[in-house]
């Protein structure tokens, strides 16, 4: 809309900056890796907020590496690990259902 109504209105000093990233494709590069020792993934809260926790899930399955979605502070990301470490120590974990916002 910013730049519609600058254009409609004749505005020429006026520029953005867009930066659009997207996540699976990092995460499954890094596991494609032949150096590769990602055991597990710890999701951004906020990004999954915009776009869902379900496009990990095949990430998940396929490289059969846990996620949990958490957020920044101390106590959910202390949460975060806990919950991870647990799931690694599991002998056959579900990795399925292993996301959790």
């Amino acid at each position: 809309m910013l730049i519609a109504q600058a254009q409609r209105e004749g505005i020429e000093n006026i520029s953005l900056l867009v930066s659009h990233v997207l996540v699976p494709p990092a995460m499954t590069a890094l596991l494609d890796s032949p150096l590769n020792r990602v055991q597990a993934y710890l999701a951004a809260g906020h990004v999954c907020t915009v776009m869902g926790w379900q496009q990990y899930e095949p990430i998940s399955a396929r490289y059969r590496v846990p996620i949990v979605v958490t957020g920044f502070e101390p106590l959910t990301c202390s949460q975060a690990f806990l919950v991870r470490l647990n799931s690694l120590r599991q002998v056959k974990p579900e990795w399925k259902t292993n996301i959790r916002a």
